[in-house]
């Protein structure tokens, strides 16, 4: 059984992972923007394409205030361009790593809301899934290639502080 879709994103898209305050050190993103919490199987983005993107985000900002500036007014985020999120590789010691970083959308009550999964043989990798590990090479652990591939979104991403 896969744990793919078919709801794919085109690689020419652009998404934005909405910044919590503590996921910043002073105006520096830091890796833990894009850590999975415990059975979190996707990281949420938003697509910028989408007409309700501005209203979306709008919303989820307004109804969750630590993703709001300090000053109550604007809001963080992180572009990354989806085409640059699916070419990440992961390797161990030289050695590549068969995993595929997916982005799919997610919910029809919020056009914009998107995901990043993490795949090995088509299924989720996150953290606390038992038998995830199984299906990585002998020695390397679901938690490094999540590790791995948070530094990677991090140094694609562009922040950016927009107004709300």
């Amino acid at each position: 059984m896969t744990e793919s879709t078919n709801n794919t994103i085109s690689d020419e898209e652009q998404i934005a992972r909405i910044i919590n305050r503590e996921w910043m050190a002073g105006n520096i993103l830091l890796p833990m923007a894009f850590a999975l919490r415990l059975n979190e199987t996707y990281l949420s983005v938003n697509r910028l394409c989408v007409e309700s993107y501005d209203e979306d985000v709008k919303r989820f900002v307004n109804n969750h205030k630590s993703y709001q500036t300090s000053s109550g007014d604007s809001y963080f985020r992180a572009l990354l361009d989806v085409g640059n999120v699916r070419s990440i590789k992961v390797s161990n010691e030289g050695n590549p790593i068969e995993i595929a970083v997916e982005v799919e959308t997610r919910d029809l009550h919020i056009k914009s809301h998107a995901g990043i999964f993490v795949r090995a043989e088509d299924k989720n990798i996150f953290p606390g899934k038992k038998d995830t590990d199984d299906l990585l090479p002998t020695g390397v652990s679901s938690e490094f290639v999540l590790q791995k591939i948070r530094w990677e979104l991090l140094d694609l991403a562009v922040l950016q502080q927009c107004k709300l």
